[in-house]
């Protein structure tokens, strides 16, 4: 076999180098494919004579030389293209983002899918494969020593190890997509716009290499809140930093900016925005690596929304991203521009803050102190065109007094949501409190007033207990103190309650009113005693009173006290149809504690027993009747409840007091109390009100009323103890 002649520069084969190839590794591959075990033979030819590579600046003229190459392929895979101007792959990088000369790191699987070293393993921020979603190989495996470029092959360390797939835990779906945008702008490939962490993709696309990596540096270098970007010592760290922030943008810059602002800005310091936030600021937008400033639009766009729409310890100047600063409406505004923006004046404007309260913020800028609107607090446009009530004709279209109206604007129950160009009423103000009133009637309009209710132009007229007047029952109507049972015309003043609760209501507005304390005619009802018990009671320091010029008043917790340990015998006896007197002698034959309370201006006493002494004293039965037959005190068996309240009790309206009185034995009060239905006899007295009724479908030969034998007519008159 003929020997083949060796050419001049001692080289066999001479491989073209790729578009995308990183110089070292064509030079690591130039000297595997001719059989060398290390690049030193290939450096030695180009003229350079150290052990390792001492530089970047290759002499490509003698590379591609013996490399029998153009010098323009070489060129495009070039670190230098001038003095102190680095780049990669034709794109401008900085020095410092290119990895030193003894620092290896790349993706077997990548190397050995695409048959050699790919020039993006040449940046510093180049920590991971988004191809692979794994870490890079720095060390052998085998050795575990620092690969370097002296090596060789591609994949073959120096101590002859292959290089395999990198074992470790994935690389995070932020951190993939950073570098994913990274690694397509150094290889001149198209970014998938996708993004599933919510990276602005399309944006950072569109920056420059050095601008990428240039904005990493800067987020990581604040995120890490360190001094300088020279303090980024580890690239792992910048590149986890980085995709923190710009993750689901702009949420993430703006709490990166808040940080920096609660660190560094005092509370309302007033000073511009862009002197608070000057290193940040003057590190992104200052610094633009040759960049468009369009490209740069979505940082300055969310630092702007960050600093009009949520700081609000700073100005916003025309100096700060003016063309940008356009385009974003503004929280906060001056009131001169508030003025202008409603067609408003100066003495309308300070009016209309103080009726709608609308929240303004004040700083000091400089030596004067500004005074800011937020436009978040304005839910609705200060002025809207329709009519202006007077005082006396907004109250009589809603159906209540003017003096209550007046209070109830002054309260904010009345709300004042339209632009007053003079004192009144907006008729769209109060066609909304109409509307609102309307609203708590829960059931259709009621023509026919039930008798247990009043409306509420009656109530109004009525109530006389405080000084609100018909304000304090609308507030209760509005909060759901007075429940709204129907309507009788539709209107505000057809509105009824219940009696009942509207006289609950007015015990509990005078007592608010009071301090929480009730009258000694509210504390007798309460008790069941007379007036003079109550200043018994107080003497004797079981109730809490004090004296006012309108009278004596009892505290509410006083009265709570001591209704939880007493209990009035007049009201057992009330409740048994008895007299108290015969009570306090069953008392006193059982040995029962009574509390005497005397009048503090007549020769009368009053009792109460114990709460746990109650039911002893219910336990009270007559003597006479123990040796009755038991069928002469039963009630007929057709006598029910459902007989008595549809038959009987409305039949004794007819029946005069003393009739009623007289045929069950008790007084006279007592019989007026079963007439009026605020109180139901016991079952043994409805066998006599039935006969006075003409209700029984029969002769009744056996009367409940054998009791009235056994009971002294004369103390039907009322206790007076």
């Amino acid at each position: 076999m003929p020997e083949v002649p060796l050419q001049a520069d001692g080289l066999v084969r001479h491989p073209r180098p790729y578009p995308t190839e990183s110089l070292f590794g064509y030079i690591l591959r130039l000297a595997e494919d001719n059989g060398y075990p290390t690049p030193h033979r290939i450096l030695a030819l180009v003229g350079i004579r150290d052990t390792h590579f001492s530089s970047r600046r290759i002499p490509l003229r003698e590379l591609a030389r013996i490399a029998h190459r153009d010098l323009c392929e070489l060129d495009q895979i070039a670190y230098c293209t001038g003095p102190r101007q680095y780049c990669i792959l034709g794109r401008p990088v900085a020095n410092y983002e290119l990895k030193a000369r003894d620092q290896v790191s790349l993706c077997p699987e990548c190397v050995r899918s695409a048959g050699f070293i790919e020039a993006q393993w040449d940046l510093e921020l180049m920590t991971g494969c988004p191809v692979h979603r794994t870490r890079l190989l720095s060390c052998c495996p085998k050795c575990h020593l620092s690969l370097r470029w002296l090596r060789p092959g591609k994949l073959e360390c120096t101590c002859g190890a292959m290089l395999g797939r990198v074992d470790g835990s994935m690389l995070p779906e932020d951190e993939a997509e950073l570098l994913e945008v990274v690694r397509c702008k150094v290889l001149g490939l198209q970014v998938s716009q996708e993004s599933s962490t919510g990276m602005p993709i399309s944006q950072l696309s569109a920056l420059s290499l050095r601008g990428l990596l240039s904005l990493m540096r800067t987020l990581a270098r604040f995120h890490l809140q360190l001094r300088t970007v020279k303090q980024l010592d580890d690239p792992q760290s910048v590149v986890t930093a980085a995709a923190y922030v710009l993750r689901s943008f702009p949420a993430n810059f703006h709490a990166l900016l808040w940080k920096i602002g609660e660190q560094d800005v005092r509370e309302r310091c007033g000073s511009a925005v862009r002197s608070q936030f000057s290193e940040i600021y003057a590190s992104i937008f200052k610094f633009r690596a040759g960049d468009a400033p369009e490209t740069w639009d979505f940082l300055g766009s969310a630092f702007l929304d960050f600093a009009i729409n949520q700081w609000c310890r700073g100005v916003v100047d025309h100096k700060l991203l003016p063309r940008l600063q356009k385009s974003i409406p503004k929280r906060l505004i001056t009131r001169d521009e508030f003025g202008k923006r409603f067609g408003i004046g100066k003495r309308t404007l300070r009016r209309v803050l103080a009726v709608k309260s609308i929240r303004t913020i004040t700083l000091h800028h400089g030596k004067k102190n500004r005074t800011f609107i937020d436009l978040q607090q304005l839910h609705e446009p200060p002025s809207a065109p329709g009519k202006i009530f007077t005082l006396p004709t907004a109250a009589a279209a809603i159906g209540i007094g003017a003096r209550a109206l007046s209070k109830l604007r002054a309260s904010g129950h009345f709300e004042v949501k339209y632009l007053l160009t003079r004192d009144g009423y907006h008729e769209r103000d109060i066609k909304q409190f109409i509307e609102r009133l309307l609203a708590l009637n829960p059931n259709p309009t009621n023509k026919t007033l039930p008798s247990d209710c009043i409306t509420l132009r009656q109530a109004m007229c009525r109530y006389h207990g405080t000084g609100e007047g018909g304000a304090s029952i609308i507030r209760a109507l509005l909060s759901g103190e007075l429940r709204v049972l129907g309507n009788v015309d539709g209107t505000v003043r057809g509105l009824f309650v219940s009696q009942a609760e509207f006289w609950q209501f007015g015990k509990n507005d005078r007592a608010r009113q009071n301090g929480n304390a009730r009258t000694c005619s509210e504390v007798r009802k309460e008790i069941c005693c007379d007036w003079g018990c109550v200043e018994g009671l107080v003497s004797v320091r079981l109730l809490d009173g004090w004296n006012t010029p309108t009278g004596l008043r009892i505290s509410e917790e006083s009265i709570a006290m001591f209704k939880k340990k007493y209990v009035s015998l007049l009201s057992i006896a009330r409740e048994m149809g008895r007299i108290s007197r015969t009570l306090m002698r069953h008392c006193a034959r059982k040995h029962i504690p009574i509390l005497m309370v005397k009048h503090p201006s007549k020769e009368t006493m009053h009792a109460f027993v114990r709460i746990k002494d109650r039911n002893a004293v219910l336990s009270y039965r007559p003597r006479c009747l123990w040796n009755k037959p038991q069928s002469s005190i039963q009630q007929s068996a057709w006598l029910t409840d459902e007989v008595y309240a549809a038959q009987v009790y409305p039949r004794l309206r007819e029946a005069s007091l003393s009739q009623i009185a007289a045929a069950i034995g008790l007084s006279i009060a007592y019989a007026s109390e079963i007439r009026t239905g605020r109180r139901r006899p016991h079952p043994r007295h409805w066998q006599a009100l039935a006969e006075l009724a003409g209700a029984a479908p029969f002769p009744v030969t056996c009367k409940v009323g054998i009791q009235n034998q056994c009971l002294s007519t004369g103390a039907f008159g009322g206790l007076t103890d």
